[in-house]
């Protein structure tokens, strides 16, 4: 599915966020059967989809987690895309300006 790489997220979080969809809320064992991302790189991939709005870390023993609605994720994945960029867009232009002769 090329359409999350293409949104920025790298092969691991697309695997792992399409394993999320499918499954429901599971642990990061099965996650990781389910995805074929190896255990050793699991947490770090949900972790950093957690931090982009993917998925959720539920507060359940054992630990598992959960996928963010797609619809709900890729539009606030987008629209703090699109912040970030505006942001350093004015960050560059600041600079820029004052090199003008």
């Amino acid at each position: 599915m090329n359409e999350l790489r293409g949104l920025g997220l790298t092969d691991y979080e697309e695997k792992t966020y399409v394993a999320l969809l499918r499954s429901g809320p599971v642990g990061a064992t099965k996650i990781s059967e389910k995805s074929g991302i190896p255990r050793t790189k699991i947490y770090p991939t949900l972790k950093s989809l957690e931090k982009q709005g993917f998925v959720e870390m539920l507060k359940t023993r054992p630990m598992s987690f959960n996928a963010i609605e797609p619809r709900i994720a890729i539009w606030k994945y987008t629209k703090n895309l699109v912040r970030e960029r505006e942001e350093s867009g004015a960050r560059a232009i600041e600079k820029l300006e004052k090199l003008k002769v």
